[in-house]
């Protein structure tokens, strides 16, 4: 029984991204400047990815539409430092498995998110942004097509977990 329930917990996610994956191939059957091996090596990671990443590098990307300001997602795991708390906060799981998908999307291979450090007074406030092959994953993926409820609800758990508004 507890095994059932952790794979329709999977497979409800898996579920969730089979439309975007097929996005690649509608997309990149109409697009000249994506090469054969660039649209698998999109494909691949996308299909790394978890579904929550996908909905992280849609509200990157969408952050206006929902007035977020992704500052408050430094992924220094060094000294657990989010802006606005001090840098003795305890760490949680929850936090700590929101910041690892984070810290996946920005700082292993897949090189989709990073932070904008040219705008930026002091360290830690940097603003998070989509890199060229993080553009590249939304645009063919079509994650505009993510309802903007799922990404206000992601905003709202971030918050959440971190009691950061």
């Amino acid at each position: 029984m507890f095994e059932g329930s952790l794979l329709k917990c999977k497979n409800e996610f898996q579920e969730k991204k089979i439309p975007f994956m097929a996005n690649i191939f509608a997309e990149v059957a109409f697009r000249d400047d994506v090469s054969t091996a660039l649209a698998h090596q999109v494909y691949v990671i996308a299909d790394r990815m978890t579904y929550r990443q996908l909905l992280i590098v849609a509200t990157v990307h969408r952050k206006e539409e929902i007035a977020f300001d992704t500052t408050k997602w430094n992924t220094s795991f060094t000294m657990c430092f989010i802006p606005g708390r001090s840098r003795a906060h305890v760490m949680t799981d929850e936090l700590a498995g929101f910041m690892r998908e984070l810290y996946a999307l920005s700082r292993t291979g897949e090189d989709l998110l990073s932070y904008d450090r040219t705008s930026t007074v002091h360290h830690g406030s940097e603003q998070g942004v989509l890199t060229m092959l993080g553009r590249l994953v939304y645009e063919l993926m079509r994650l505009d097509q993510i309802d903007v409820a799922e990404l206000v609800s992601l905003k709202d758990e971030f918050v959440r977990i971190t009691g950061i508004p």
